[in-house]
């Protein structure tokens, strides 16, 4: 098995999948596989403002989450093709449930097996507690179930998600470590910069570039102040997007006015809302979690006793 080239001159040529034993003539060969809740929404718009990168112009719903690998398979190749322009450049998508799903891997690899792949982790016990907060944000937790441990219960994929070498292992089966980019959430706060070089050192584009979303934080877990605002500006990006196209509500999204109503219309969730972890969590936490972390330090051959 071998990487893809570097180069930019067209589509790398690969061992390729057949439907009715054609060859598919395009590939995707950039993507993302996780994990959620580790900055991947700003690691997935950082690199789609490079300009040697596109990802996929859907129509409807989100042009990050694609996930075709896991949720959308039977529909194909052709589905999964539909919103993205092949050329001279890399073509990027990245669903953050590819990671811990036992299907993917071979799926992925089937499709193109010099794919280049981005993980992104985060200590597990700090990333558990995030998801946590984004499911009470998006309202798919009872409000008997805001402390942590309740909801875990109820949650498995809580714990779960964060089994990194179980996960991994998976993919080392079908990808070799070099065809992994591995950054680490703590190493993105610390110098995003640096970290977006390597990821386009990897990508095998021009690592010089510096995108305006560098020092900015996507996504960031909150609920809407007003709901009502949030499904006028959610129904007219629709809208947008059908008339004018996915650039189009890019840029209306970048857009100051804009940007200073979702801005201003967000409020981060409150911790008596949804309790900190006790330093008793954090230590139940570390125990699920620490043969994991010590079996992911051999595999990468890295220090990760500042997650514990």
């Amino acid at each position: 098995m071998h990487r893809a080239s570097a180069s930019l001159d067209g589509p790398a040529s690969i061992g390729a999948p057949a439907i009715h034993g054609a060859p598919l003539r395009n590939r995707v060969d950039l993507i993302g596989i996780g994990v959620q809740k580790a900055a991947t929404s700003w690691i997935f718009r950082c690199l789609e403002q490079h300009p040697q990168i596109r990802t996929a112009q859907v129509e409807r719903g989100s042009d990050k989450e694609l996930n075709f690998f896991n949720h959308a398979y039977e529909f194909g190749y052709t589905w999964y093709h539909r919103g993205f322009s092949f050329g001279p450049w890399r073509t990027l998508e990245f669903s953050t449930l590819y990671f811990h799903d036992h299907d993917v891997p071979a799926r992925i690899h089937r499709y193109n097996p010099d794919v280049r792949l981005i993980l992104s982790l985060r200590n597990p016990i700090d990333r558990a507690y995030s998801q946590h907060r984004f499911e009470v944000s998006r309202r798919r937790v009872p409000a008997g179930l805001y402390e942590f441990w309740a909801a875990a219960e109820q949650n498995p994929s809580y714990i779960e998600m964060g089994l990194y070498a179980t996960h991994l292992t998976r993919w080392l089966e079908y990808f070799p470590l070099e065809q992994i980019c591995i950054v680490d959430y703590d190493e993105i706060r610390a110098e995003p910069a640096g970290v977006l070089r390597r990821l386009f050192e990897f990508a095998g584009v021009d690592a010089s570039v510096e995108p305006a979303l560098v020092h900015g934080r996507v996504n960031v877990t909150a609920v809407p102040r007003n709901r009502l605002l949030t499904a006028f500006t959610s129904g007219s990006a629709r809208v947008v997007r059908t008339v004018l196209g996915d650039a189009a509500v890019k840029t209306l999204r970048a857009a100051r006015p804009v940007d200073y109503l979702r801005r201003r219309n967000r409020v981060e969730l409150d911790a008596r809302v949804v309790p900190p972890l006790t330093p008793q969590d954090r230590a139940r936490l570390r125990a699920v979690f620490s043969p994991d972390i010590e079996r992911l330090e051999a595999l990468l051959s890295r220090d990760l006793s500042h997650w514990v």
